[in-house]
């Protein structure tokens, strides 16, 4: 379980058999970690995260059944990572277009808050370490007017 330097999950007693299959993990106690902020952490865990297949559900999400067969299921299997929409999309007149300087392009956004990949993949390795590079690096530009995307997006 991946937290931000949160007091209460700091001094866990990890001899506890409440916690016996989980560890905490303290995202500070990487490098760069520290500065690490709000959607900027979604890429960040998952980066440095030690399993090969990383099953990532943010803390507004609930698993409302066993997950374990998406890890079997064709689609991730042949592509090495499953997303799910999010009910927000890119409109017709949202500023963006404007700022990329493209025609509006109908499509669906996705949620940031499941998502199951396989970093083991090439083309995985290089998404999440882009996500990483704009989400720190520019972080502000997407949080800001005009673009508002949220940096996840």
């Amino acid at each position: 379980l991946w937290h931000d330097h949160d007091d209460p999950l700091l001094n866990v007693d990890f001899g506890d058999a409440l916690t016996a299959p989980v560890w905490f993990r303290d995202i500070w106690e990487l490098p760069g970690g520290s500065s690490v902020r709000g959607y900027q952490l979604f890429p960040f865990v998952m980066l440095h995260s030690s399993f090969d297949e990383v099953l990532y559900l943010a803390a507004d999400v609930m698993a409302l059944a066993d997950p374990t067969p998406l890890f079997s299921s064709h689609d991730y299997l042949s592509t090495g990572a499953l997303f799910w929409p999010d009910f927000k999309s890119f409109g017709e007149h949202d500023p963006l277009w404007q700022v990329i300087g493209q025609r509006f392009l109908p499509q669906q956004m996705q949620d940031n808050g499941p998502v199951l990949v396989d970093r083991r993949r090439p083309v995985v390795q290089v998404a999440m370490a882009l996500a990483d590079f704009f989400c720190r690096r520019w972080a502000e530009s997407f949080f800001q007017a005009p673009l508002y995307i949220y940096g996840d997006k």
